[in-house]
């Protein structure tokens, strides 16, 4: 049984879709400031709980920075390869003219 109740408990603290999809378009028409008080404004403007706002911000911020190192690593990489090419280009420069 109480496992049953700890499914539905977490299951009402997740947003639906069409939540999401208004807190994407209050955030993006009304460029807010991720503040405790703006949030909780965005919290009774579309009558959506704060907790589960301040979740889903949390989610969304964590989601990016991971994105974001990922494309940072993989931009690293880029730049150590065509390191490697420029270096690998100067030693046969070198070696014709020796």
């Amino acid at each position: 049984m109480e496992e049953m109740q700890g499914r539905t408990r977490r299951k009402n603290t997740e947003l639906s879709s069409s939540q999401i999809d208004q807190l994407d378009a209050y955030f993006y028409r009304h460029d807010i400031k991720l503040t405790k008080k703006n949030l909780k404004i965005v919290s009774k403007a579309l009558n959506i709980p704060h907790k589960r706002i301040v979740e889903y911000v949390n989610y969304r911020q964590n989601e990016s920075r991971e994105s974001s190192h990922e494309e940072y690593i993989k931009m690293l990489q880029t730049l150590s390869d065509i390191n490697m090419q420029i270096k690998d280009i100067w030693k046969r420069f070198d070696s014709r003219y020796k």
